[in-house]
């Protein structure tokens, strides 16, 4: 073949190869422009008060939920774009125990432990950001820290692992991909390219077309919606594939961070052992039916007995029904309570481990998974934060139970703030932030004290309440599911808390209007616990500060009413702080500080009411009295009592300012 024709069937052959390839590339340039899929980015920028900051994209959860209709619940917290050298920034990775549910905001451990690291570093700016999500596992954190790294976090705290089973991409859930973590790694890395997500959505639609059309959507049933799998054994190969992939994750966690010069700390998980029986229990494969009801009848003679109270005999029931097949999580459980009721406590925690362990459907961590949380700890020289060890320490016979987890993993507010104090304990005893005797422990304070801080009020309980009422009352705990419309509200605080969960307020909104509803029945106090949760909460918002001073104000509490506006300062300069402040300094009889508040005042009066400015300038010249000036006190007074002829507070004070002037000079001829 000449030479020239061997030349063009190269070139031929390489524009067949990389045909494709162009084609790829031009459909992948249109999606883009067309921004086909959203902005699934972890980030958001945004702007406040002329500064730029980051808050998490609440898009980023479709990264992760490709059929169903979830609500992923995200934090609404800020960040600086540009990190200054005097911050410290602190990323929460995990599930919705991360996120705080059912209280968020205030009532999460990311905010708690905030308290006492701002309290022992006050020259510090602590910016402790809540990326927890509900319904995500370790592959949705293992995912975050891949782009974590990029914004100079110094600490990642990492608390993850009660929805590996079935959250999105787990082994038994129904946004799965199946057993193995290289698929669902190259899923994830796929997901960044438009042309997939469309080839994705074009089959999730050919499948949705085919499928029954069930509705998943109901906020009631989310977790239902997530299960495809109700029983995994212990040991089976969906239980290996999920316990593999957890290390795998963990794994990721701690060599990306470590190739960036990032602390991480992991938390060991916390479930509700002793105060919930387990879901589902399953007999061993090789069981026949006939010992599946001999199994039955003893346990129930078991329980029978207990109920009697005879525990010796309800014993016996059970280790015979547990020697034909030790599988069945219910009989470990209430074997566990007999032994727990006749002061057998360890063999007590022993079988609640069991029950725990044992139980088929998988909504709480399994004792292996601490193990591997402490094993990766050690091998990475990673800290691990003790929370299972500090919450048994506390609990009732030093067993987990209803004391501080509210169902099966998530917390009470008690249980948060311990969860905080673990994490805490890990930071310190590790010298992250620096050696433990460099810390200001003169600054400490009492757990009491600290706990007081978290600012978590009777709104966001009766909330919680609420949120736990809809969980509590549908799958697993009951067959058929409730909605929060469906909720009794009787209350005006039931009332306004539905409002807020059915988004007909926000939580801003709902908190204003409780402290309003709090001041109109004359309750100060519970009016500025709505106000501190919602500075705790919006820290970039004087709002709150300002309501919340003006009530201390009213309330006679000075010292509380100018710490208020000095802190709303530091956000932004106000006509309000600086009235407020100058009438405080005014009543210490502190002229000089009140007149420079006053005419600061001055500078930011637009949007402000005439009788409230006119308030101010009479107050200003009360205080250029107070400190001698009363030549310019009479003539503000004169310009007031010359504009505003009807305005009698000002007619008397001229008149009290030019008494006092001739009562300094002598009478006037």
């Amino acid at each position: 073949m000449p030479l020239e024709e061997r030349q063009k069937a190269v070139a031929f052959r390489l524009i067949m190869i990389l045909l494709p390839f162009l084609f790829f590339a031009v459909v992948e340039g249109v999606l883009r422009v067309a921004s086909y899929g959203g902005d699934l980015s972890l980030f958001r920028e945004t702007v406040v008060n002329g500064k730029s900051y980051y808050t998490i994209n609440p898009d980023v959860t479709k990264r992760y939920f490709r059929s169903i209709q979830v609500r992923a619940m995200t934090s609404n917290e800020l960040f600086e774009k540009e990190k200054s050298p005097n911050t410290y920034r602190i990323f929460c990775l995990g599930e919705s125990s991360t996120l705080g549910y059912p209280y968020m905001f205030n009532g999460s451990f990311p905010s708690m432990l905030k308290d006492r690291l701002e309290t022992l570093w006050p020259e510090k700016n602590f910016e402790v950001i809540n990326l927890g999500i509900t319904a995500v596992n370790s592959y949705t954190v293992a995912d975050f820290t891949n782009e974590l790294v990029e914004y100079k976090p110094d600490v990642l705290l990492v608390y993850t692992g009660h929805n590996e089973f079935y959250g999105a991409l787990g082994v038994g859930s129904t946004e799965g991909l199946g057993k193995s973590r290289w698929v669902i790694k190259t899923y994830l890395a796929l997901g960044n390219w438009r042309t997939f997500r469309l080839v994705r959505d074009a089959v999730n639609s050919l499948r949705d077309k085919l499928s029954s059309g069930k509705d998943q959507s109901r906020e009631a049933t989310v977790m239902e919606g997530m299960v495809k799998n109700r029983e995994i054994a212990i040991g089976s190969d969906e239980y290996v594939a999920a316990v593999r992939g957890f290390r795998g994750n963990l794994e990721d966690i701690a060599n990306v961070a470590s190739q960036h010069n990032v602390k991480v700390v992991f938390g060991t998980l916390v479930s509700n052992l002793s105060g919930l029986g387990p879901f589902v229990s399953t007999f061993s494969p090789g069981i026949d039916q006939s010992k599946r009801t001999e199994w039955e009848s003893l346990f129930k003679n078991g329980g029978e007995a207990v109920q009697k109270q005879h525990f010796d005999d309800a014993e016996h029931f059970l280790l015979t029904a547990l020697g034909v097949d030790s599988l069945p999580a219910k009989g470990h459980f209430v074997l566990g309570r007999v032994y727990e009721k006749t002061g057998r406590i360890a063999l007590a925690a022993k079988e609640y481990k069991l029950a725990r362990d044992q139980d088929a459907l998988r909504f709480r961590a399994p004792s292996e998974f601490n193990e591997i949380i402490r094993e990766s700890g050690s091998r990475h020289n990673v800290p691990i934060a003790e929370a299972e060890k500090l919450i048994s320490e506390k609990s009732e016979n030093g067993i987990i139970g209803n004391e501080f987890v509210l169902e099966h993993v998530h917390l009470n507010v008690n249980g948060y703030f311990l969860l905080a104090k673990a994490f805490y304990e890990a930071i310190v005893e590790s010298g992250i932030i620096a050696p433990k005797a460099q810390w200001h422990w003169d600054r400490d304070r009492t757990d009491a004290e600290y706990r007081a801080q978290a600012c978590v009020t009777p709104l966001d309980s009766v909330s919680a309440s609420i949120r736990l009422y809809v969980l509590m009352n549908s799958w697993p705990f009951r067959e058929a599911g409730i909605s929060v419309q469906q909720f009794d509200a009787r209350t005006w605080l039931e009332k306004l808390a539905k409002s807020y969960l059915t988004r007909d307020l926000s939580w801003e909104q709902s908190h204003v209007k409780a402290a309003e509803h709090y001041e109109s029945e004359g309750k100060p106090q519970l009016a500025a616990e709505e106000y501190r949760a919602l500075a705790k909460a919006t820290p970039f918002n004087v709002s709150p500060l300002l309501r919340l001073g003006q009530l201390l104000l009213n309330s006679g509490n000075d010292q509380g009413a100018e710490a208020a506006f000095e802190k709303s300062l530091r956000i932004g300069e106000s006509y309000y702080a600086h009235q407020g402040i100058g009438f405080v300094r005014l009543r210490r009889n502190e002229f000089d500080a009140a007149v420079d508040h006053f005419r600061e005042a001055m500078k930011y009066t637009n949007g402000i009411a005439l009788p409230a400015l006119l308030e101010t300038q009479q107050l200003l010249a009360v205080a250029l009295a107070g400190k001698g000036n009363l030549a310019e006190a009479e003539a503000i007074a004169q310009s007031i009592v010359a504009a505003h002829p009807e305005v009698a507070e000002a007619r008397n004070l001229l008149e009290r300012i030019r008494h006092q002037m001739n009562t300094s000079i002598g009478k006037r001829p």
